[in-house]
């Protein structure tokens, strides 16, 4: 698998911060893009059409493998990764079926939901973009900061 391949589709191995964001910004970026041109009232719209959930659940996987290697790279547990992807999964399909429509009248449940999604995007950002992972080979591989390693 070549290297763009594997930073957004594999799930085996670690990144460093730096890949991470170059991967979240392209991955942000090409996802912006897609929507503005396919479905511009996409960021307008009370309720998520079909296709825009369909796509939504498409982009969760290459962020969820960038997740998951920077997971890794922090030698967190191989489960944690998948599970900080969770809350937005619940976002998406809740906002397919319109759960999120009226914001001035958040149920419990609509609230939970909201605010499992702003710490799963706090911790995602804080913990893969900002802080280093762990020094040397860990349980996942070798440390993607060591150029000896990247070679091999």
């Amino acid at each position: 698998m070549d290297q763009a391949a594997q930073l957004f589709l594999g799930l085996q191995g670690r990144i460093g911060r730096q890949q991470w964001w170059v991967g979240f910004v392209v991955l942000m970026a090409f996802e912006s893009a897609y929507f503005w041109l396919t479905d511009p009232g996409y960021y307008a719209a009370p309720v998520a059409s079909l296709a825009s959930t369909v796509a939504n659940v498409v982009f969760l996987f290459p962020t969820t493998a960038l997740t998951v290697k920077r997971c890794n790279d922090r030698d967190w547990p191989w489960w944690l990764g998948y599970v900080v992807q969770l809350p937005l999964l619940a976002f998406i399909i809740g906002d397919y079926f319109g759960s999120f429509a009226d914001d001035e009248n958040l149920t419990a449940l609509q609230f939970a939901v909201y605010l499992s999604f702003a710490v799963a995007i706090l911790f995602i950002v804080i913990d893969n973009g900002l802080l280093e992972g762990t020094t040397g080979t860990n349980r996942f591989g070798p440390d993607p900061l060591n150029a000896d390693m990247r070679n091999t």
